[in-house]
C-alpha cells in the first residue's frame, strides 16, 4: 500500500484536501497521512502540498517549517509525484507580485500574476468601459495530439480570456471567426474589397492566432472561436476564463445593479 502524504505547515486547507483523497482510497489501495514531521515525509510515495490565503504567508508558513528541505528532496532528487494545490502550486514559481514581490521555490521558471489585472487594464484603458469587470468562471484546457475543440462562443459572458501555460508554435492554433449574422461587423453591412495581400483579424472571415507561453488573449465573448486538431506531439495548455461587470448598468427604471 502506498502512502499519501499531506503536509500541513498551518496555511492549508486540510480537512477538504483529506476528503478528496479519502473517497478514493479503497480504489486506489493508498494510504493517506496528513503530517508536519519530517520522517513521514520521508517514507512518503506521493506528496501533496495544499495551500490558502496569501502567496507570502503560505511562503513563509512553509519555510518556518523547516519542512523544505526534506519536500525538495523528496520531489526534485527522488522525483516522486507531487501535488501542488492553490497556494501550494503557486510557490512552484520563481516569484509571486501578489500584494509585492515574493521569492517562491523556483522549481518552475515563471512568476504568478493575478489576470484580474490585465483583465482591468484591458477594460478601463483599452475599452474606456466605466464599469468595473469581475472573472467569474475560469478553467483549464488541454489538448493532446488528434485532440480539438468545437466553435462555441461565451454564453453569460461579456469579456473572456485565454491564458497560454504552455504551447508551442507548432501546437494548432486558436481561430476566431465572424458570426454569421454579422457578415462585416466592422463596417455593419458594407461590402468592401480588401487586398489579398494585407488580411488580418479587421477584413476576414476567420483569424488565426499561435500564441505562446505566457501570451493572454481577450475578446468578446459572443466571438466564436475554434482550436484545430493539434498535430503536433506537445500538449497545448490554457487557462480561459468568463468575466461580467459589477456594479450599475444601464439609467433610469432599466438600471440594474450587478453585486
Amino acid at each position: 500500500m502506498k502512502l499519501v502524504s499531506i503536509i500541513d505547515y498551518g496555511c492549508g486547507n486540510i480537512r477538504s484536501v483529506f476528503n478528496a483523497f479519502n473517497a478514493i482510497r479503497e480504489k486506489k489501495n493508498i494510504k493517506i497521512l496528513v503530517t508536519s514531521k519530517e520522517e513521514e515525509i520521508k517514507r512518503a510515495n506521493y506528496l501533496v502540498l495544499p495551500g490558502v490565503g496569501s502567496f507570502e504567508s503560505c511562503i513563509k508558513g512553509l519555510k518556518k517549517s523547516n519542512l523544505l528541505d526534506v519536500i525538495t528532496h523528496k520531489v526534485k532528487g527522488e522525483g516522486i509525484p507531487f501535488l501542488g494545490i492553490c497556494v501550494g502550486m503557486q510557490m512552484l514559481a520563481s516569484h509571486s507580485f501578489e500584494n509585492g514581490k515574493f521569492d517562491g521555490l523556483n522549481w518552475i521558471k515563471g512568476e504568478v500574476k493575478k489576470i484580474q489585472n490585465a483583465l482591468n487594464y484591458f477594460v478601463d484603458d483599452v475599452l474606456g468601459v466605466v464599469q468595473n469587470f469581475q472573472i467569474t468562471t475560469s478553467w483549464v484546457n488541454k489538448t493532446s495530439k488528434s485532440e480539438y475543440i468545437d466553435k462555441h462562443s461565451h454564453p453569460n459572458s461579456i469579456i473572456s480570456g485565454v491564458y497560454y501555460v504552455d504551447t508551442t508554435r507548432k501546437c494548432a492554433p486558436i481561430i476566431f471567426s465572424k458570426p454569421h449574422m454579422y457578415p462585416n461587423i466592422t463596417f455593419q453591412n458594407i461590402q468592401l474589397a480588401y487586398s489579398g495581400e494585407n488580411k488580418n483579424q479587421y477584413n476576414t472571415d476567420y483569424y488565426g492566432v499561435n500564441p505562446i507561453p505566457g501570451d493572454l488573449l481577450m475578446f468578446p465573448s459572443w466571438l466564436e472561436h475554434e482550436v484545430l486538431e493539434q498535430g503536433s506531439e506537445h500538449d497545448r495548455i490554457s487557462l480561459a476564463f468568463n468575466s461580467y461587470p459589477k456594479g450599475d448598468i444601464g439609467e433610469g427604471t432599466k438600471q440594474l445593479k450587478i453585486l
